[in-house]
Protein backbone atom coordinates (compact mmCIF):
# COMPACT_ATOMS: atom_id res chain seq x y z
CA UNK A 1 0.00 0.00 0.00
CA UNK A 2 1.12 3.27 -0.97
CA UNK A 3 0.85 5.82 1.68
CA UNK A 4 0.65 9.74 0.80
CA UNK A 5 0.33 12.57 3.18
CA UNK A 6 -3.48 13.41 1.54
CA UNK A 7 -4.54 10.34 3.40
CA UNK A 8 -2.96 10.97 6.25
CA UNK A 9 -5.38 12.17 9.32
CA UNK A 10 -2.55 15.29 10.29
CA UNK A 11 -2.58 16.47 6.83
CA UNK A 12 -4.59 19.57 6.39
CA UNK A 13 -5.14 20.78 2.57
CA UNK A 14 -4.19 24.88 2.36
CA UNK A 15 -2.37 25.52 -1.22
CA UNK A 16 -4.83 22.97 -3.82
CA UNK A 17 -2.96 24.52 -6.40
CA UNK A 18 0.46 23.65 -5.47
CA UNK A 19 -1.23 20.07 -3.87
CA UNK A 20 0.45 21.39 -0.61
CA UNK A 21 -0.64 21.16 2.70
CA UNK A 22 -0.07 21.43 6.52
CA UNK A 23 1.31 18.62 8.90
CA UNK A 24 -0.31 18.79 12.04
CA UNK A 25 1.15 15.36 13.68
CA UNK A 26 3.21 18.08 15.73
CA UNK A 27 2.43 21.12 17.40
CA UNK A 28 3.19 24.11 15.72
CA UNK A 29 6.92 25.79 15.29
CA UNK A 30 7.30 29.25 16.77
CA UNK A 31 8.08 32.02 14.18
CA UNK A 32 9.53 35.35 15.74
CA UNK A 33 8.53 38.63 13.76
CA UNK A 34 9.90 41.72 13.98
CA UNK A 35 6.98 43.96 14.45
CA UNK A 36 8.47 47.68 13.27
CA UNK A 37 11.44 48.82 12.01
CA UNK A 38 14.20 49.26 15.26
CA UNK A 39 15.01 52.75 16.67
CA UNK A 40 18.49 53.54 17.14
CA UNK A 41 19.46 52.54 20.47
CA UNK A 42 16.49 50.79 21.31
CA UNK A 43 15.77 46.59 21.16
CA UNK A 44 13.41 45.86 18.22
CA UNK A 45 9.73 45.34 19.35
CA UNK A 46 9.14 41.45 18.33
CA UNK A 47 5.87 39.41 18.11
CA UNK A 48 5.70 35.69 17.50
CA UNK A 49 3.26 33.85 15.28
CA UNK A 50 3.10 29.88 14.61
CA UNK A 51 3.55 27.74 11.40
CA UNK A 52 3.00 24.13 10.52
CA UNK A 53 5.13 22.25 8.47
CA UNK A 54 4.33 22.39 4.85
CA UNK A 55 4.17 19.41 2.65
CA UNK A 56 3.09 18.10 -1.05
CA UNK A 57 -0.06 15.65 -0.83
CA UNK A 58 1.46 13.32 -2.80
CA UNK A 59 4.87 12.82 -0.18
CA UNK A 60 4.88 10.69 3.27
CA UNK A 61 7.20 11.87 6.59
CA UNK A 62 6.90 8.35 7.97
CA UNK A 63 4.11 8.90 10.61
CA UNK A 64 1.52 8.10 8.60
CA UNK A 65 -1.99 7.41 10.38
CA UNK A 66 -4.92 6.74 8.20
CA UNK A 67 -7.63 9.29 8.50
CA UNK A 68 -10.94 8.08 10.12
Amino acid sequence: MMMRCDECRWWIPVDPGKNEGECRKHPPAPLYITLEPPIIGMPPKQGVSFYFSRIRKDLWCAEFEKAI
